[in-house]
């Protein structure tokens, strides 16, 4: 529960989560020194790969982060999905997308691969 004091090496971070997900709760009882909101979160990755810039844009499903200017030319985001519990968007039990009508409706599954498939193009 307690973050690393720093990283042998940088270390890309993908991080999704939905506004109304409530599964992180109790995290800050047990590790009263990481910064456990999902936002706290995300900073912490970006100063634990060195990373200098944020960025920040609104997307049709909530709000993008990103940090830039990290080391070794690592991705830092963080996708927030507004609406969105504990579900994975573009599962078969899900209904986020049916329910929220964004424009462009969002698989996580997608969303994942096409940063993974980015990060090994940095290398």
């Amino acid at each position: 529960m307690h973050p690393p004091e720093g990283l042998a090496q940088p270390l890309a971070v993908l991080y999704l989560h939905g506004d109304d997900d409530e599964q992180l709760s109790g995290f800050e009882v047990n590790c009263p020194h990481f910064a456990t909101t999902p936002h706290g979160n995300w900073v912490t990755w970006g100063y634990l790969n060195g990373c200098h810039n944020q960025m920040a844009s609104k997307t049709d499903w909530g709000i993008e982060f990103s940090w830039g200017s990290c080391r070794g030319g690592v991705s830092v985001v963080a996708n927030f999905f507004s609406g969105l519990g504990h579900e994975w968007p573009g599962s078969l039990d899900s209904n986020w997308d049916l329910e929220h009508r964004p424009t462009d409706p969002i698989s996580f599954t997608k969303l994942a691969w096409r940063f993974f498939d980015s990060v090994g193009k940095r290398e």
